[in-house]
C-alpha cells in the first residue's frame, strides 16, 4: 500500500508543476521546486520543465527534456520540446 501512495503522490506532484506552469504561477514554482530538483529523479524532470517555462528559460526547458530522455520517458521529452518549439514560434512573431 505504501508503494501506490508514493505512486499517488508522483502523480500529484507532477501534475501540480504542470498545472502551476500552465497558470504561470512563478511564485508558486520558485516556492516549490527547490526540494524536488533531486538529480536523475522522476519529480526533477518535471520540476525543471515547469521552472524553465515560468523564468522563459529555454536552456531549462532542454534539460528538462533530456532529463526525461534520460528517464526513458520519452513522450514526455518529446513534449516538452513541442513546448520549446511553440514557445520560440510565438516569441519570434510580430
Amino acid at each position: 500500500m505504501a508503494a501506490d501512495r508514493l505512486a499517488g503522490d508522483i502523480r500529484y506532484l507532477s501534475a501540480r508543476l504542470d498545472g502551476l506552469a500552465a497558470m504561470d504561477d512563478a511564485d508558486r514554482v520558485e516556492v516549490e521546486q527547490p526540494r524536488l530538483i533531486r538529480p536523475n529523479t522522476y519529480l526533477e524532470a518535471f520540476a525543471l520543465r515547469a521552472l524553465g517555462l515560468v523564468r522563459r528559460d529555454a536552456g531549462l526547458i532542454e534539460t528538462a527534456a533530456a532529463r526525461f530522455d534520460g528517464l526513458g520517458l520519452e513522450w514526455h521529452g518529446a513534449q516538452t520540446r513541442e513546448w520549446l518549439a511553440g514557445w520560440a514560434d510565438a516569441r519570434d512573431k510580430p
